[in-house]
């Protein structure tokens, strides 16, 4: 006959409970209940069940209690041992593993969906490359090849030093907006440093007839560093202390042109807005980041940007200030990458 064997008190986590058994099963049961269940004690049970339920039963080991008194408070049907393991093994299940999912679900959908009535026409990222993520307008650095990334808003962004004639990323104009049709340009933009003059102009992305007044839709820093709009010939930047793009920080900007009407954005907020006749060139290229040729014999040497440009988007439509808010709300999260 096998030795049968009562144990009455055990100590979980250093706090003493009483747990009474509802009557006295051999040693040889234990060991056959524990092996017909698939349970093994000590070790191999630590190394068998997940890392929550391994720490569980390491405090009860830890605490004195040896392998068989163990499996025979949860496997024996003892309500309070199971209930306590149970809760806590909900509880950590529900304010650990779930919150944690939940917060990546919720982290990974915060990025802004491009509004379905939103015509996007090109969109280059600045990933490491001068790809238009729509493929219409893959763009090439130039008058050099010298290309030049660091962190963006979103991911990786387009960096330029400032110097005249070092480099700046082109373009085609592939179905971009030109005579007075809607249209929208926004992008991030940092400025690392001041203009390289006192009248310089730090050129954000800019097509057009250059020389034609009109003709040009051009986007930039001015000489005091305000988020301005031009044509070519007049300038539409607001009063002299808004929409200043102070130096080191990230800034999201955009430009409007709706029924001839332009409006300028900095970080979703309305600076300016007015009537503007428009006649956008046609078959010119695309600049950001620099005034890369002038066919007009005019001196653009100073107009090139010393910071960063991310997530140059160019759409067909004006975007309304809701969308544009959408887009500065989601910040680093960017806008969702369609499938």
């Amino acid at each position: 006959m096998p030795e049968r064997a009562c144990r009455t008190v055990v100590l979980v986590a250093s706090v003493p409970l009483l747990v009474t058994l509802g009557g006295c099963l051999t040693t040889s049961s234990l060991l056959n209940n524990d092996a017909a269940g698939g349970r093994d004690s000590g070790t191999a049970k630590d190394s068998a069940v997940p890392s929550h339920e391994a720490g569980h039963d390491a405090s009860l080991n830890d605490s004195g209690r040896d392998a068989a008194p163990a499996d025979a408070g949860h496997d024996g049907g003892s309500v309070g041992a199971d209930a306590t393991h149970d809760a806590g093994h909900d509880a950590g299940h529900d304010s650990g593993d779930d919150a944690a999912h939940d917060a990546g679900h919720d982290a990974a959908s915060t990025c802004s969906p491009i509004p379905a009535a939103a015509q996007v026409i090109s969109w280059w990222r600045g990933e490491g490359n001068t790809a238009d993520e729509l493929g219409v307008n893959p763009g090439v650095w130039s008058p050099t090849t010298a290309a030049a990334y660091g962190a963006g808003k979103v991911g990786q962004a387009f960096a330029f030093t400032g110097i005249a004639g070092s480099s700046a990323v082109t373009a085609p104009t592939k179905s971009i907006p030109t005579g007075a049709a809607d249209r929208t340009i926004e992008l991030w933009v940092m400025l690392t440093g001041a203009p390289a003059t006192a009248s310089a102009q730090q050129c954000f992305v800019e097509y057009g007839t250059v020389g034609t007044a009109d003709a040009v839709f051009a986007t930039f820093a001015g000489a005091s560093s305000q988020a301005d709009f031009s044509p070519w010939g007049t300038l539409l930047g607001p009063a002299a202390d808004a929409g200043v793009v102070t130096i080191g920080e990230w800034h999201h900007f955009a430009a409007t042109s709706k029924s001839s009407v332009v409006s300028l954005y900095l970080d979703g907020m309305l600076l300016v807005s007015q009537a503007q006749s428009l006649t956008t060139g046609t078959a010119s290229t695309l600049y950001i980041g620099g005034h890369v040729t002038d066919t007009d014999g005019g001196d653009h040497s100073t107009h090139w940007l010393t910071g960063f440009a991310d997530e140059v988007t160019v759409y067909s439509t004006a975007l309304t200030s809701t969308e544009i808010m959408a887009i500065v709300m989601a910040g680093s999260a960017g806008k969702c990458v369609p499938p």
